[in-house]
């Protein structure tokens, strides 16, 4: 088991982290003025499970159960101290190594855990120091062998773990024939370990030689694994999230959390999303990977949906089987699945990929496979010509996001006759933004300032009465989150699992706008007055400070600035505005001007600034095209450096 997962890093690590001010750049005068209590880690701890407890008790299984009830009777400091243990990497521990101030008899805590099977404890030169009778506790808590302890034959045969405890002096006291000073650590560990399966070095003879210190081996990788995972929907959070929200680097909203909403509702789906992150894990890096084992992962994926009974999976495959109303289950595997497919791209087995690709329905999966048509139909292949017009076509009735609009606006008139309708069509979403240009009268300015406060200096010198602020990706998608403010946290069933989420779920999906039908009713009608608009923003502003909102940075945003942009931009635009950003709020939260401006004789400019050999990404241009449409005054401004 590695147990990392329940921190990342371990408690150490968040610990020191914390007295140096240093997790996630927090800055040092926070991190100094928050106090965590000496039991802080437990408490987390114990959310953790509660909270499963309540939401999943349905669906978690005899061992699981009783993992909590047994946590739950120990004493606190053998409470503090396994959680510590589980916070550090890896499953095997030296007694002589842990010291922790809060837990004052470590000896107590740590014969309670072995009494009650959360440990067990080796002494390498008396075979075992295993105390207690097994079978009072849990049967399916002890990873490595559920029934015994280790004998000193087995304790042997699962050396390369807990070699790693010893530094390379210490087994070089043990003179193993072949070790010398000059060799890296791995290399004498690698012949200390041969020395021992051989029997040329016993365990007592190790004891005696390098130290008498008992080994721990920590248990319960299997219930924490399913537990965290239960907790927090994915296989990436951890309770690093909760030391975060307790320095106060983050503060959540308060949704609320049951089980007609929770994300897991029977023991299949658990099951599945557990052989997900099995999968996952085991396909590793997948630079590292050839394309015969990239389509061996990617074939046991295709069983998606076709199969209600996942018992149905051998138990040795990695075959995952999502019901078609998992959607969460079924975005993680086509997000996989494009992984897997961009890289056997990168190993030149382009149809391999196609072939995957073909299988996912997540963006950009459908770009990639027009792609790779169009480079193999080169090869005079008619084939991949008539697929390649044929997903055109889907894409162009039906596109999945912006970005595959924008994709097919600039891909299709390069690579297939203008004269086609698909072309044509293709290029009926391109459009020509209004272009102006810039002297900056110091070419120093702008590496001074970089280009887009150099400009903002310029345009104030040339228009001194005029308000002109940086507001890229800031203003019109904070005034956004602040007026759906209800809609985005609203408590529907696939949005929120746990206490610490930005952003619900399915906050970039399909079915967030369905889902959220009345919720966005209410907020479109404040837009219909300029003071029910105002209202609502400014409300929202100073109720929700500092609370996280994936589309408002409390840093930028003032109470002045947002009554001046709600004063000039007429309600009309912000409607425009709004309803691009709800069709593709992954991609249409940014790519917004970086500069607006506000004449003093009244009105508003939005101004996107490119310096001097910049171009245009494909969200900017998304988003000039819909100012456009809107007829609102937004231009590109070109800065060229005076001589």
């Amino acid at each position: 088991m590695n147990s990392s997962g329940l921190y990342n890093g371990s408690i150490d690590v968040a610990d020191n982290a914390i007295s140096h001010g240093n997790i996630r750049s927090m800055p040092q005068e926070v991190a100094g003025s928050v106090e965590l209590p000496p039991f802080y880690y437990l408490d987390n701890f114990k959310q953790l499970i509660d909270q499963v407890a309540f939401l999943y008790s349905d669906i978690l299984d005899s061992d699981e159960l009783a993992f909590i009830q047994d946590f739950r009777a120990l004493s606190h400091s053998s409470q503090c101290l396994y959680v510590r243990l589980l916070s550090r990497r890896g499953d095997w521990f030296r007694r002589d190594k842990l010291h922790y101030s809060e837990i004052p008899d470590l000896d107590s805590a740590l014969e309670q855990l072995q009494r009650e099977r959360f440990i067990s404890i080796y002494g390498l030169n008396d075979r075992t120091l295993h105390a207690g009778p097994i079978e009072n506790s849990s049967s399916g808590r002890n990873s490595i062998d559920a029934t015994s302890a280790l004998s000193s034959e087995q304790l042997i045969i699962h050396s390369s773990e807990w070699l790693r405890l010893f530094t390379k002096p210490e087994l070089l006291l043990l003179n193993v024939q072949g070790t010398n000073k000059n060799q890296r650590r791995e290399e004498i560990q690698t012949l200390v370990l041969d020395a021992l399966e051989s029997q040329q070095l016993s365990l007592i003879s190790f004891s005696e030689q390098v130290a008498e210190s008992a080994l721990i081996c920590v248990f319960g990788e299997q219930q924490i694994e399913t537990l965290t995972l239960l907790f927090f929907a994915n296989g990436y959070q951890s309770l690093t999230d909760f030391v975060l929200r307790d320095l106060g680097i983050y503060t959540y909203e308060a949704y609320s959390l049951d089980k007609t909403t929770r994300w897991c509702q029977s023991r299949e789906q658990l099951h599945n999303h557990l052989q997900f992150y099995q999968l996952q894990n085991d396909l590793g890096d997948l630079s590292q990977r050839d394309g015969d084992e990239l389509m061996l992962f990617a074939r046991e994926l295709l069983t998606i949906g076709h199969a209600s009974d996942s018992s149905q999976a051998s138990h040795d495959s990695y075959a995952i089987h999502a019901s078609k109303d998992d959607n969460l289950l079924r975005r993680r595997i086509d997000h996989l699945r494009n992984n897997i497919a961009r890289q056997l791209e990168r190993l030149q087995a382009r149809e391999n990929a196609l072939q995957i690709y073909q299988d996912s329905q997540r963006h950009p999966a459908r770009e990639r496979r027009l792609r790779l048509l169009v480079a193999l139909s080169k090869n005079d292949s008619e084939q991949y010509s008539q697929q390649a017009k044929i997903l055109v076509r889907e894409m162009l009735d039906l596109p999945w996001s912006e970005d595959e609009r924008q994709f097919l606006a600039s891909f299709v008139p390069r690579n297939f006759d203008k004269a086609t309708d698909i072309a044509k069509q293709a290029a009926l979403h391109a459009s020509k933004p209004d272009i102006r240009t810039l002297i900056l009268p110091d070419a120093q300015m702008r590496t001074d300032l970089g280009v887009e406060r150099a400009t903002q200096t310029a345009l104030l010198i040339e228009y001194p009465n005029d308000e002109i602020h940086y507001c890229e990706n800031l203003l019109i998608p904070g005034v956004f989150g602040l007026l759906f403010w209800d809609a985005v946290y609203a408590s529907v069933a696939g949005a929120f699992f746990h206490p610490f989420q930005i952003k619900p779920a399915d906050l970039y999906h399909p079915e967030f706008i369905a889902k959220r039908h009345s919720y966005l009713e209410d907020a479109w009608h404040k837009l219909e007055l300029l003071d029910c608009f105002r209202e609502k923003v400014i409300t929202t502003f100073n109720n929700k400070q500092g609370t996280s909102n994936p589309f408002v940075h409390w840093g930028y945003l003032t109470e002045d600035l947002l009554n001046k942009a709600m004063q000039r931009i007429p309600l009309s635009h912000w409607r425009a505005c709004f309803k691009f950003m709800l069709r593709d709020l992954r991609h249409h939260k940014a790519g917004l001007p970086d500069l607006i401006r506000f004449p003093a004789d009244g009105g508003y400019e939005l101004i996107e600034v490119k310096g001097p050999g910049d171009t245009l990404q494909k969200n900017q241009k998304a988003w000039l095209a819909a100012f456009a449409n809107a007829q609102m005054p937004a231009y590109v401004l070109f800065v060229k450096d005076g001589d």
